[in-house]
């Protein structure tokens, strides 16, 4: 738990009446965020993969928009593909 709590902060308990999932939720970005912004360096950059966006949930691209938007997380690149409603049926590749 320490180690989580490196990246983490020190979290206070969620007090009854409040929106639980809605406090872990944020929670869980945070940690991904920081995680993102730990393990990357000018030394050693790092790439993040989100593929087949089209199939994510709403919170799974808020948690991709946070971190994304994270302007502490310099040395990360973010390449994401999703697959356009649009695309013709008829093209080479089906």
């Amino acid at each position: 738990m320490r180690h989580l709590q490196a990246f983490m902060g020190r979290q206070d308990s969620v007090a009854r009446g409040d929106n639980i999932s809605q406090a872990l939720n944020l929670r869980w970005k945070l940690l991904l965020s920081n995680l993102v912004y730990a393990i990357s360096s000018q030394d050693h950059p790092i790439a993040l993969v989100f593929e087949d966006l089209h199939w994510a949930n709403e919170d799974t691209l808020d948690t991709i928009q946070m971190i994304t938007l994270n302007t502490n997380i310099r040395h990360c690149l973010f390449c994401m593909s999703y697959h356009d409603a649009t695309t013709v049926s008829s093209t080479i590749f089906f």
